[in-house]
């Protein structure tokens, strides 16, 4: 790598560290951390949480400068590092201890969403070093296009299993309706919850 793309990744990690001492430790995102829950029994609660979340946010504690990081300078870092590392082992760490830190910020905002993106992003991430493994020019074309379509199925897997189980932790639904809210149309009164979502966040804004 050249030294602007190291520039780049010292850069993104110092824009990450202090931002997230700012908001962490000088402002009300370690609170939050260690008071988050998830897991509601309706989606009048899991709404009621997250705005009490919100209110404790306010101006100059960092919280966008946080957001920024954990959405893209923290994955942009953990990507570079995979690419350039050629031991899997500090690929590997570097890309849990980067994600560790974005899932940190995305567990205190008490919203699925966000969890979601965040482990799905880095077992994607997670996947780089096996990629790097293989010979794109010796291997068969089989093999070349068997890998992407692994790929593509264990992150499609693996994302329905996330959002499903956070619909059913995040606002008490049960698995079918969860799964039907996950992929559409709703039925079993999962739209109805979704609706209730949506007047209830509007009363809020």
């Amino acid at each position: 790598m050249t030294q602007v793309g190291w520039l780049a990744i010292v850069f993104a990690l110092a824009f990450s560290a202090f931002f997230y001492a700012k908001y962490f430790l000088y402002g009300p995102g370690l609170d939050l951390l260690l008071n988050f829950q998830l897991r509601f029994g309706s989606t009048t609660e899991a709404v009621t949480a997250r705005s009490l979340a919100a209110q404790q946010v306010d101006y100059g504690q960092g919280a966008f400068g946080a957001s920024i990081a954990a959405y893209v300078f923290l994955p942009f870092t953990a990507v570079a590092l995979a690419l350039i590392l050629k031991s899997p082992v500090l690929s590997y760490a570097s890309t849990i201890t980067l994600g560790a830190m974005s899932l940190a910020y995305m567990l205190q905002i008490y919203q699925k969403a966000p969890v979601a993106f965040s482990l799905i992003t880095y077992l994607a991430i997670l996947l780089v070093p096996r990629l790097k493994r293989v010979n794109w020019f010796s291997s068969s074309r089989w093999k070349l296009q068997r890998k992407p379509i692994v790929i593509a199925v264990v992150l499609a897997v693996f994302s329905t299993l996330v959002g499903v189980g956070l619909y059913v932790v995040n606002f008490g639904l049960s698995y079918g309706q969860a799964l039907e809210a996950f992929w559409g149309p709703d039925i079993d009164g999962a739209s109805q919850h979704r609706g209730l979502l949506v007047s209830r966040l509007s009363r809020l804004a």
